[in-house]
């Protein structure tokens, strides 16, 4: 909680998808055990940057499948390609689970290969593509530019593609703001599209604006979390739990 990071269990018929998890799967883990489920896959919504992912490992732990973009396998600082066990997920690819259907559309811009996983047509995974108050930010490795005009037009497709009454669940938030009446974290599209600032910026120039206002450092930490998360560098629990502190810094703000 300190990190304001959130992951998800879509359960389905007894099975059990996983996305975004940390480290510490014990809350999944009750979770699964409690729904009689089976997990049938995992996946991440792009390479995080604020935190070590859970989902290789828990691939490895169940014989689940661990799915992620192939643009975010390697490590973005320099190209060099991950040592990870993945299955490949691109857009418009699709995952059974039970009797929902989760499609995958790829809504790069924070990353390269962020993607989000939409189930059913009602509900969007977004990870750190669209936040509640706030969209994630494109200045982690230094590609500010280029990756500003990538999410710009994810964000256009976006606006053109998703209905209002898709409900946006994603990977972090800020403050209790962003939190509803019963404590989730989650909201219609149609209302972001009125209270998300960058969300109701209408052109180009001035979004690519609107990011240089709000963009800066960052904590060296990232850099060696995404080489964890690539399967580049291992680290013991004591380093792990240090890497890890402080909240998130992946929305602009």
């Amino acid at each position: 909680m300190g990190k304001g990071a959130l992951g998800y269990l879509l359960v389905s018929d007894g099975e059990a998808l996983i996305i975004d998890p940390p480290r510490d799967l014990s809350a999944f883990a009750a979770a699964v055990e409690e729904a009689d489920a089976q997990i049938v896959a995992v996946a991440d919504t792009h390479c995080h940057a604020d935190y070590l992912s859970g989902g290789p490992g828990l691939s490895r732990l169940t014989g689940a499948p661990y799915h992620l973009h192939p643009a975010d396998s390697s490590y973005p600082y320099d190209g060099t390609p991950g040592r990870l066990r993945f299955d490949a997920l691109e857009d418009g690819a699709e995952l059974t689970v039970g009797r929902a259907t989760v499609k995958v559309q790829h809504t790069p811009g924070h990353t390269e290969g962020s993607v989000t996983y939409v189930v059913d047509d009602q509900a969007a995974f977004t990870g750190d593509f669209v936040f509640i108050a706030s969209v994630g930010r494109p200045d982690l490795t230094g590609k500010t530019e280029e990756w500003t005009g990538i999410l710009w037009n994810s964000l256009e497709r976006t606006r053109k593609r998703w209905p209002a009454d898709l409900t946006i669940y994603p990977a972090h938030y800020a403050s209790d703001e962003e939190r509803s009446s019963d404590r989730s974290v989650g909201a219609p599209f149609g209302a972001l599209l009125r209270t998300n600032e960058a969300l109701r910026i209408a052109d180009a120039g001035t979004f690519r604006e609107w990011v240089r206002e709000r963009t800066g450092t960052f904590p060296d930490a990232y850099r060696k979390i995404k080489a964890v998360n690539v399967g580049l560098v291992t680290v013991d629990e004591l380093e792990a739990e240090a890497l890890e502190v402080g909240k998130n810094e992946c929305a602009l703000a």
